[in-house]
């Protein structure tokens, strides 16, 4: 009987071990790092919608390449509402999924502090993010999870997480129980529709971003006509563009209603 208690005493403890107690604190640190990215269709409407994090007070942030690839035209919005473009494209890698971009500004903007830390499986982790973020009113939205594993794709190393990650949520940040920018959210693993409730979610490991070092200095339209030819990027006749397979990229259709994008 004694033995049983015990094992009931530790199993609650098991538990609560992975909440994050925090997080509340740690929210309020790293939403304002948090963008929502709308790419700007030939009429000026929102065409698609995404998310984004800035990592340096002068509007530098990283999202994902299929995030920007194929758009013309982009405006950001933080959490306060306040709106800048997005003009100018650093650097990118089509491999990692990743994208280096300049917000417009004269403001000192607040940002995420990139993890130095180690990526361990069962840690627990947060994710903030825009999903189903065509309502410029809606706030981001935070989930958590733990670290679950991780997989190569093509000698790119992602991560695997538990943490819920839903349309409009690609390019948003993943932080550690330090409030550290861990990872960019990007997608999932599953290949079929009926396992993505399994939060077999992909994320981009932050230790890529370094990579990303060249100063391209690109406007959205060189970015554009540089990528054309790109294999993760086909334009149609109609200019309607299409990406490879992702769960989190949210689409707004030519009817005006919101259009899962899973391609």
């Amino acid at each position: 009987m004694k033995k049983l208690l015990l094992i009931l005493l530790c199993v609650p403890f098991s538990i609560t071990s992975q909440n994050i107690s925090n997080l509340p604190n740690l929210i309020q640190k790293c939403d304002p790092s948090i963008i929502k990215i709308y790419t700007i269709n030939s009429q000026d409407n929102p065409e698609k919608q995404g998310s984004g994090v800035i990592i340096n007070s002068d509007g530098t942030g990283i999202t994902n390449f299929h995030v920007l690839a194929g758009a013309k035209k982009v405006i950001a919005y933080d959490l306060n509402g306040n709106k800048y473009d997005l003009n100018t494209i650093l650097d990118y890698n089509e491999e990692t999924d990743l994208i280096k971009f300049k917000l417009t500004t004269n403001k000192r903007l607040s940002y995420a502090k990139i993890s130095n830390d180690a990526i361990t499986k069962g840690s627990s982790v947060f994710a903030i993010g825009f999903p189903n973020g065509f309502s410029l009113e809606g706030e981001s939205t935070v989930s958590t999870g733990i670290i679950s594993g991780s997989r190569s794709i093509n000698n790119i190393k992602f991560i695997q997480t538990t943490t819920p990650i839903t349309h409009g949520s690609s390019g948003g940040g993943l932080f550690n129980v330090n409030g550290n920018l861990c990872g960019i959210t990007s997608g999932t693993f599953a290949e079929d529709i009926k396992d993505r409730h399994a939060n077999l979610n992909k994320v981009i490991s932050s230790s890529y971003i370094d990579d990303l070092s060249q100063n391209k200095n690109l406007s959205i339209i060189d970015f554009y006509n540089e990528i054309r030819e790109s294999p993760m990027l086909h334009v149609t006749a109609s200019h309607e563009v299409h990406f490879n397979a992702d769960l989190s990229f949210q689409k707004l259709n030519t009817s005006g209603q919101n259009e899962w994008q899973i391609m």
